[in-house]
């Protein structure tokens, strides 16, 4: 749990997700944990524009990395991925 908070690690980057679906994207199942942190895949590219200004004031902004393909936490190990390229 994050921090005394009683929320998830991730769930600071909760406020992604739902800009994301704010602005016309959806999860395929929203963030689920696997093997070694947790995973979100959403169904349309992501708005890295979109990402950064909620990043902006995030405390752990110097730990996320934030690419057109995935955004991903190092303090958390968990990830927001667009949708796979075949």
């Amino acid at each position: 749990m994050g921090q005394g908070t009683g929320e998830p690690d991730w769930w600071h980057l909760q406020r992604v997700i739902d800009a994301l679906v704010l602005g016309g994207n959806e999860t395929t199942d929203g963030m689920l944990s696997n093997q070694g942190g947790f995973d979100c895949y959403m169904r349309e590219p992501l708005d890295v524009s979109v990402i950064e200004g909620v990043l902006a004031d995030d405390a752990r902004r110097a730990s996320i990395t934030v690419t057109e393909s995935e955004v991903f936490c190092r303090h958390c190990w968990a990830s927001i991925h667009g949708p796979t390229r075949g």
